[in-house]
């Protein structure tokens, strides 16, 4: 079993690239939270943003 299915994260998405070579993907979204991985090169900023749920994200 993989990480994902272990934690029944079966909304995965695939993996957007973003400026600066910030990529993300969506893990698990739902009502009112949404789960995302973040890759960025060592120094990299993300932009500011709003959006009306929760999110959680990690930094990979």
């Amino acid at each position: 079993m993989n990480k994902i299915s272990a934690f029944g994260l079966g909304d995965v998405t695939a993996v957007e690239h973003l400026e600066g070579g910030v990529t993300r993907k969506i893990l698990k979204y739902g009502g009112k939270l949404m789960l995302v991985e973040v890759t960025m090169p060592k120094g990299g900023t993300g932009s500011a943003h709003k959006h009306p749920h929760e999110q959680i994200s990690y930094i990979a």
